[in-house]
C-alpha cells in the first residue's frame, strides 16, 4: 500500500484497463464493487509524482477499506498469458473434454479476459456444450462480462442437463 507523510512518500497514479465486479472484500468482508486496474507507483513530493517505481496491477481494490492485492504488471501479464494459453492448448488437444473446457473458460473469467473467453466459448464442440458444468461456467462468464441474455441462456441450458446444479438454478429463480 502506498503511504504519504507530509506530502512525501509513494502513491499510485492512473487507472488503465479498469474492470469491476461485485464481490466481498477479503479484508473487511463487506460487499461492494471491487476494482482491478493497471497503474504506476510513484515517489511523490508534495503529492507531485517525481520518480516512477514501476507499473503494477491492482487486484480487487475495496471501495470501503481501500485494501487490495498488488502484482507487477509484467508478472500479471505473464501469468495471464500462461494460464489462458495453457488452457486453450489443452482444450485444442482434447476438444471433447468438458473438464479442460471448464478450466480454460474459468482461467479467462478469472483474469477478466473477455475476448479470450468469447473466443474459447465460440470454439467449443457440441459434445462439450452438452455438459452442465461447462454451461455453468459459461453462465458465470457471460454474467461477469455483462452479457445477461447469454448468461440466462447458459443457465437455462445447464438446468435440464443437471437438475441439481445450484448456481444456474438459483440465478434463474
Amino acid at each position: 500500500m502506498p503511504t504519504v507523510v507530509n506530502g512525501i512518500g509513494t502513491w499510485y497514479y492512473g487507472k488503465r484497463n479498469l474492470t469491476t465486479r461485485h464481490g466481498v472484500c477479503d479484508s473487511c468482508a463487506k460487499a461492494g464493487h471491487l476494482a482491478s486496474y493497471d497503474t504506476t507507483l510513484y515517489i511523490v513530493v508534495v503529492f507531485i509524482p517525481v520518480i516512477p517505481l514501476g507499473t503494477k496491477r491492482i487486484i480487487d481494490s475495496c471501495p470501503s477499506c481501500k485494501q487490495h492485492r498488488i502484482m507487477s504488471l509484467k508478472e500479471w501479464e505473464r501469468t495471464k498469458a500462461e494460464s489462458i494459453g495453457d488452457g486453450a492448448l489443452a482444450l485444442a488437444d482434447d476438444p471433447d473434454n468438458p473438464d479442460l473446457a471448464c478450466k480454460a473458460l474459468a482461467a479467462a473469467v478469472s483474469f477478466t479476459a473477455k475476448d479470450e473467453f468469447l473466443g474459447l466459448a465460440s470454439s467449443l464442440s457440441p459434445a462439450v456444450t452438452n455438459n452442465a458444468d461447462v454451461q455453468s461456467v459459461l453462465h458465470v462468464g457471460m454474467e461477469r462480462f455483462g452479457m445477461i441474455a447469454a448468461a440466462r441462456a447458459a443457465a437455462e441450458a445447464a438446468v435440464p442437463l443437471d437438475p441439481s446444479s445450484h448456481p444456474p438454478k438459483h440465478d434463474l429463480a
